[in-house]
C-alpha cells in the first residue's frame, strides 16, 4: 500500500479477540472434545466467554450456522488428529505476523503444506469457521465485552473498526492504496471497503486480525485487489517483499519512471528509489494496478491543469518554471491529505527534471 497508517485505537480489543480465537482453536483441535456449554465452560475457563459462545452455536435445540461449522472442524480433527496439531502450529506462528515486517526468515506456516499427510482440504474444513468469526459475528452483532475487555464499545463490530481506524487518522485525506479520493460519509460513517491485506479466503486465521483490516476504497479492493495475494510465491518471497502500511508503506520507497510525451499517452512504472523493478514493486503494480490506474489518472487530469496554466496567460518560460515549482511544494505537503497530490507531485518533478518534456508544455500554452 502507499501510505503509512496508524493501528486503530481499538486495536488491543480486536488483539484480545485473536485471543478468543486461539482459545477456540484450542478447543476444537483437541480432541477428544465435549461439544456441550459445560464442555465449552471447561475448556475455556471463562463462563462468560464460553456462554456467549454457545449461544452462537447453538440456537435453542438447532445448531446455527457458525455452528455447524465449529462442529464440522470438531468431527475432521476427531478423524485426522494430525490437522489439529498442525492448525494449532499455524496459529502459534502466523497469528505473530505482524511482528516479523524486518523478518527475513519468517513465513506463513498456513501456506506452507507438509508433505504426505496434511492437503489443502483438510485445512479448507476449518475456513467457514474461521471466516464466519468475521462475516457472521464482526460483520453483525460484534464481540461483547467479555472478549474484548474494553469499555469504550459494548459489542465491537467491523462498522465500529471502520470509523475507529478514520479517527485515529484523522490527517489521512485520501485512500492509503490508491492516492484517490477518501470514501465518502454516508450516514455519518465512512463508506470504505475493510480489506484483509492478507486474503481472508487464503489467510483465514487472519480474517479477524487488527494488523490484517486496513480500510481502503472500494476501487482498490473490489475491482482491483480481489482476493489477490500479496506474496505471490511463497517458497522465494517474505514479508519484505511486500509494502504494508503499518510500518513500511511504499511511499517511502518508490518512485514513478514516465515516458512518453504529452499528447501522446504516458506509460507508469512504479520503482524503488534505485531506478530498479523489485519483489515488491512488482507485487504492488500486480495486486492493485496501480500503473494502468495512475496512467489514466494522468491521461484525464493533465488536460485540466494544462488548461488552468493557459488561463493564467503566462508570457515566458521562466513563469511556467516557478509555476511548476510552487505547484510542487504545495502538493508534496498535501500529499496524504488531498487526493492525487502524490502522483501529480512526480508529475511535477518530471517535467522540472526532463528539458524536452518542459518544451514540449511550454509549446503546449503557446510558449516557445
Amino acid at each position: 500500500m502507499l501510505h503509512r497508517v496508524n493501528p486503530p485505537q481499538y486495536t488491543p480489543l480486536l488483539m484480545r479477540v485473536v485471543e478468543f480465537e486461539k482459545n477456540l482453536l484450542r478447543w476444537v483441535c483437541t480432541p477428544p472434545v465435549t461439544f456441550t456449554l459445560d464442555g465449552v465452560k471447561a475448556a475455556f475457563g471463562n463462563d462468560d466467554q464460553a456462554e456467549w459462545l454457545w449461544e452462537r452455536i447453538e440456537r435453542g435445540e438447532k445448531k446455527t450456522s457458525f455452528g455447524k461449522a465449529v462442529q464440522n472442524a470438531i468431527q475432521h480433527v476427531q478423524q485426522h488428529p494430525a490437522v489439529g496439531q498442525w492448525i494449532l502450529q499455524c496459529a502459534q506462528n502466523d497469528l505473530d505476523f505482524y511482528q516479523h515486517f524486518t523478518d527475513s526468515q519468517f513465513s506463513f506456516v498456513e501456506r506452507r503444506l507438509p508433505s504426505g499427510a496434511i492437503t489443502a482440504n483438510d485445512l479448507s474444513v476449518f475456513n467457514p469457521m474461521l471466516v464466519g468469526l468475521y462475516e457472521t459475528i464482526f460483520g453483525g452483532s460484534g464481540f461483547p465485552v467479555a472478549i474484548h475487555q474494553g469499555s469504550v464499545v459494548d459489542n465491537l463490530t467491523r462498522a465500529h473498526w471502520n470509523e475507529n481506524f478514520w479517527a485515529t487518522n484523522t490527517s489521512l485525506g485520501v485512500c492509503p492504496v490508491c492516492d484517490g479520493k477518501k470514501p465518502d460519509l454516508v450516514h455519518r460513517s465512512r463508506a470504505s471497503d475493510l480489506d484483509h491485506f492478507f486474503p481472508k479466503e487464503k489467510y483465514p486465521l487472519l480474517s479477524i486480525h487488527p494488523y490484517n483490516l486496513i480500510p481502503i476504497c472500494s476501487t482498490c479492493n473490489s475491482r482491483a485487489k480481489g482476493i489477490k495475494d500479496p506474496l505471490n510465491e511463497h517458497t522465494a518471497e517474505t514479508l519484505l517483499d511486500t509494502f504494508y502500511p503499518y510500518c513500511c508503506p511504499a511511499i517511502d520507497h518508490i518512485d514513478l519512471h514516465i515516458s512518453k510525451s504529452i499528447g501522446k499517452g504516458i506509460k507508469i512504472a512504479i520503482q524503488e528509489h534505485n531506478g530498479a523493478s523489485s519483489k515488491r514493486t512488482n507485487n504492488l503494480v500486480r495486486v492493485f494496478d496501480l500503473e494502468t490506474r495512475w496512467a489514466d489518472w494522468y491521461e484525464n487530469y493533465i488536460g485540466n491543469r494544462i488548461e488552468i496554466m493557459c488561463s493564467r496567460l503566462f508570457t515566458t518560460q521562466d513563469q511556467v518554471h516557478e509555476y511548476l515549482q510552487n505547484d510542487l511544494i504545495d502538493s508534496s505537503i498535501l500529499q496524504a491529505k488531498q487526493e492525487n497530490c502524490f502522483v501529480y507531485a512526480k508529475f511535477l518533478q518530471h517535467l522540472l527534471n526532463d528539458p524536452q518534456e518542459f518544451e514540449d508544455l511550454c509549446a503546449s500554452i503557446g510558449l516557445k
